[in-house]
């Protein structure tokens, strides 16, 4: 499926081409995300909720590779997730 393709139907709200999209590239997200966080459960969780959030605001996209977005996407998610275990750390550390 051709990357236009794959965008147009996706805003389009096929479920198949989202299933596809998820399989093509769920495991290369993960390993994405292993540069930034170990823990397996927070990857996946990071992973999926991209990728779900990809879906909830599909129509409103506005991207030229769903790859590159993807990546991106990940890349934030993960520095976001890491500030807020830090801040936690931090607050735990401050009611010591």
């Amino acid at each position: 499926m051709a990357v236009v393709g794959e965008i147009l139907d996706l805003k389009k709200g096929n479920h198949k081409t989202f299933e596809l999209l998820f399989k093509k590239y769920y495991v290369f997200l993960c390993y994405e995300a292993r540069s930034y966080i170990t823990e397996k459960y927070i990857i996946e969780e990071v992973v999926g909720d991209v990728i779900r959030w990809l879906w909830e605001n599909r129509e409103t996209l506005v991207i030229t590779s769903v790859r590159a977005y993807l990546v991106r996407a990940v890349h934030n998610a993960c520095l976001s997730t890491l500030g807020n275990i830090n801040l936690n750390m931090w607050s735990w550390m401050i009611l010591l």
